[in-house]
């Protein structure tokens, strides 16, 4: 319904309301023809047919404008008022108008290229979704692609909870463009804690973010997927079971006793309700100290070639794991075998699934797995806080 406007900055929604608005310092065009309006109402005003020529979506919206605004000097102009945030609308008139979607320094990139995909969606702006796709292919695959190649283990391109919720909102928006996104954005989100996964996350602009209502059980169903690979690695690996070879002085018992113990705070620490669920295919016997408490070297050669060849083995099985192929809506191009490793957080180079994460990351060093020799006991040895997250 058109209503007309006092002069200044007040704009009549209806018959019993109105609202002052704020107007926005950088996009207020005085001769503009149009006003859009943001959940705060902080407004826009803009070259009209500019705009227009390049949003359907817009131009639809101002053929049936709410209200109308008369300015100080006379001027009319159409209002309409968008359900987004005055940081959407202030991307989308950026590149509608200035023809640029540059980041501003110092920025989340990934908040930013949520904004931009967003509104490029809702208001069908093509260029602007197409233009934001390589940052997300880059936090999604190639980053930490490369860096798993050059370094032999895997890590998270992330060091922040919100970061793997904000990407899987971006892959929800795209899935129709690429759903290749979506297992990588769930498994990123299934590796975080499930007080994490339930809760939203505030971005920089003060918006809280979710996990999209149909992804929180799936992203729960398969962090306990992956929970349970990494008590059966742990378990393998720390087997109570002494090498043919062992030489330890005190017999085959001491060394059995010790990978008992060592087996005993591993699955303690993943167990621990504080800490997220991070990295399953860790190397588990890289967190070992090193010394007199340890096994035999022939007990330790045992216990590390039964770490590799279940790590190989659930890596192997991972796809089934997680039932990446019976998902609804994912993709199935390529080797069905295959399909997990390319798309989730495993690079498609398979060797590193033999050495999978080396002690010295940002996170690792912050816990030891050791064993003392009179109580026959282990324990953790904490140094710091463990995010469960290795920084980018």
């Amino acid at each position: 319904m058109n209503m007309n406007m006092n002069a200044g900055d007040f704009i009549y929604f209806d018959d019993r309301q109105f609202a002052k608005i704020t107007r926005d310092p950088t996009y207020w065009w005085p001769l503009g023809g149009g006003v859009l309006v943001a959940r705060n109402y902080q407004a826009f005003r803009v070259n009209l047919p500019y705009v227009l020529s390049q949003s359907s979506v817009l131009r639809d919206m101002f053929n049936t404008p709410i209200a109308t605004y008369t300015d100080e000097a006379g001027l009319r102009c159409s209002v309409v008022a968008l359900d987004e945030e005055p940081k959407a609308v202030q991307v989308l008139l950026e590149y509608l108008l200035n023809g640029t979607y540059h980041f501003p320094r110092g920025c989340h990139d990934y908040e930013e290229a949520y904004w931009r995909i967003h509104v490029g969606i809702k208001y069908g702006v093509q260029g602007l979704v197409e233009a934001m796709q390589p940052v997300v292919l880059r936090y999604l695959h190639e980053e930490q692609e490369e860096y798993a190649k050059n370094a032999k283990r895997l890590r998270l391109p992330f060091d922040n909870p919100s970061v793997p919720v904000v990407l899987l909102n971006i892959a929800q928006l795209l899935q129709d463009q690429q759903p290749h996104l979506l297992p990588s954005a769930l498994i990123y989100c299934s590796l975080l804690s499930p007080r994490d996964i339930l809760r939203p996350v505030k971005l920089s602009t003060g918006t809280t973010l979710a996990i999209p209502q149909p992804w929180i059980e799936r992203c729960l169903s398969m962090q306990s997927a992956l929970l349970r690979v990494a008590i059966r690695i742990v378990t393998e690996t720390f087997k109570s079971e002494a090498s043919h070879e062992c030489v330890n002085p005190a017999g085959p018992r001491r060394c059995a006793a010790i990978m008992g113990a060592l087996r005993y705070q591993a699955l303690q620490k993943l167990a621990s309700p504080i800490l997220p669920m991070m990295q399953p295919f860790r190397a588990w016997t890289q967190l070992i100290t090193s010394g007199d408490c340890g096994p035999c070297p022939a007990c330790m050669a045992y216990m590390l070639e039964r770490e590799r060849v279940t790590l190989e083995e659930r890596w192997m099985e991972l796809p089934c794991t997680l039932d990446v192929e019976l998902s609804q809506g994912w993709p199935v191009d390529g080797p069905t075998e295959n399909a997990c490793r390319r798309h989730c957080i495993q690079p498609s180079n398979q060797e590193t699934c033999l050495l999978m994460l080396s002690r010295g990351g940002a996170h690792e060093h912050d816990w030891d797995l050791c064993v003392n020799l009179d109580t026959r006991e282990g324990h953790v040895k904490a140094s710091g806080s463990d995010s469960g997250f290795e920084s980018a």
